[in-house]
């Protein structure tokens, strides 16, 4: 299996089980709507895409206010004489 794979098992995973609340809570409540319940269901669709995107990104340092480069700092650096 690749990792590929692996992340699109996942993500079905993620998805049905919360299609899966979603609906259960529906039925338990008794407010089915068809906005309403379109809305939760497309929530659930992409709720695991944006958890995946902000964990790479995190993962890559994209979220940091550090720079990709070191700076050099000017109280550092030798003065010529």
């Amino acid at each position: 299996m690749d990792v590929m794979d692996f992340v699109i098992v996942m993500y079905v995973v993620a998805t049905v089980f919360a299609l899966c609340m979603t609906y259960r809570e529906q039925r338990r409540r008794g407010q089915i709507t068809p906005v309403f319940t379109l809305i939760g269901y497309c929530l659930c669709l992409v709720w695991p895409l944006v958890v995946a995107v902000m964990a790479l990104g995190q993962y890559a340092g994209f979220f940091t206010d550090e720079p990709t480069r070191p700076v050099p700092r000017r109280d550092l650096v030798k003065k010529g004489t």
